[in-house]
């Protein structure tokens, strides 16, 4: 959040966020000087009162993120985070120096890029005319529209690094595949949990999640025992084999495991 507030970018630049309409007019364009104020739940949680005030738990300054040294501190595990999944932990110390963050940092520079007197590119300005504003409809410019250049055409980017893009989407597919395959296969302790947690006739919405984690467990014999938990619960609560229930997939689910 902090990175998102305050980009990170080159210290002599500044960078704003564009919101609403009216952006190809220069409207929109917003400079946030956000700051940022830790709690301390412990304390307020156990603490009424802090002198004649209430315990918020709250620091009593907070720390501007627009001064780059107290930013830096606060997004440095962050940014090592995710340089080391793109790959780029060695080459690169900051997000900015990734290509692809680079280009939005151009983007978001302020006040932008300056027209060039002579220019006969649309987007790099031409001599007497803003470089950026809405096409026309008379004269019809979007019978023709010249395709926008990358952020790269608008001058130097603060980094050019690519991640691997061979070995990072190979990693991330591994992730993924962990996560639909056995590395997150529920544990039968994992569902009697699941069930012991349930209270009254108001949760009955959670069982269809419940059921398909158990439909995930590998063992047929776990699976069997704890249908038989979930069936007594439901017993227990007068709801087995009550209607709608009855006729609801989780409900036949549970019926064939314990036949």
């Amino acid at each position: 959040m902090c990175w998102a507030l305050h980009p990170l970018g080159d210290p002599k630049k500044e960078y704003c966020h564009q919101l609403g309409m009216g952006k190809p007019l220069g409207m929109g364009a917003v400079k946030l000087e956000a700051k940022l104020y830790l709690t301390d739940r412990y304390k307020r949680y156990t603490t009424l009162f802090a002198g004649d005030r209430w315990q918020t738990g709250a620091a009593a300054e907070g720390e501007t993120l627009s001064d780059r040294s107290i930013l830096e501190r606060r997004i440095e595990a962050f940014e090592a985070h995710v340089l080391e999944e793109l790959g780029l932990k060695e080459t690169c110390k900051h997000l900015s120096e990734v290509q692809r963050i680079a280009m939005l940092l151009k983007m978001m520079e302020w006040p932008g890029y300056p027209p060039v007197p002579g220019s006969k590119n649309l987007y790099l300005g031409e001599e007497g005319r803003p470089n950026t504003r809405y096409m026309t409809i008379r004269p019809n410019e979007f019978e023709d529209r010249p395709v926008l250049p990358d952020p790269s055409a608008f001058g130097e980017l603060t980094g050019t690094a690519v991640p691997s893009s061979g070995d990072t989407n190979e990693k991330v597919q591994k992730k993924m595949d962990g996560r639909m395959t056995g590395a997150s296969t529920p544990s039968a302790e994992d569902v009697r949990r699941s069930i012991k947690a349930l209270r009254g006739k108001g949760e009955v919405s959670k069982i269809p999640e419940i059921v398909a984690k158990m439909e995930q467990m590998a063992d047929d014999v776990e699976r069997r025992a704890c249908a038989k938990e979930l069936e007594q619960w439901l017993v227990d609560h007068r709801l087995w084999g009550k209607k709608p229930h009855a006729e609801s997939p989780w409900h036949q689910k549970i019926a064939r495991w314990l036949s």
